[in-house]
């Protein structure tokens, strides 16, 4: 896995938004973030494929830090993923969620190239839950409620992910 930010790329944001401080500071942070997954997201990924009992795919992935104005995504075909991190900088909101929501952000974004190479018809963190039920739209507020009906309906969806 390799993570990194590259404010070069971010010169093609469609909205011309990003602002030098911005850049400043996550070029700061860069180091914190990179720590953080590396002691993060090979548990989160043994515990996934424990729980699983699938592997995750073995393609080399890079994460690419962004600040554009777009949602983080992942692009399983050209083995990459993009992390907005506007919202983890103090340059950007006098709020920031923490680099470790971040880091849980990647894996999320890992999680849909996992699914893709083992799919399944449905799928399943208090900080997670916490953040995004905060998000525009209410899109993810309204999945969360969705898979916390129950204090088992969680269980399902892992069910699915070990057959």
């Amino acid at each position: 896995m390799k993570v990194k930010y590259d404010a070069s790329a971010d010169v093609s944001c469609s909205d011309g938004s990003t602002k030098e401080e911005w850049k400043a500071e996550l070029l700061s942070r860069e180091p914190e973030f990179i720590s953080l997954w590396e002691v993060e997201g090979p548990r989160l990924v043994a515990t996934t494929e424990s729980i699983s009992g699938k592997d995750f795919p073995s393609q080399e992935i890079t994460a690419r830090l962004t600040l554009c104005n777009l949602p983080s995504e992942s692009f399983p075909e050209a083995g990459r993923v993009t992390i907005n991190m506007r919202y983890a900088l103090r340059s950007f909101t006098p709020e920031p969620v923490s680099m470790r929501y971040k880091v849980n952000t990647l894996f999320h974004e890992l999680l849909h190239i996992f699914l893709q190479r083992h799919p399944i018809a449905n799928s399943a963190l208090k900080e997670v839950i916490a953040v995004d039920s905060m998000l525009p739209g209410g899109y993810y507020k309204r999945a969360w409620e969705l898979v916390n009906a129950t204090d088992t309906e969680y269980v399902k969806y892992v069910t699915e992910l070990s057959k």
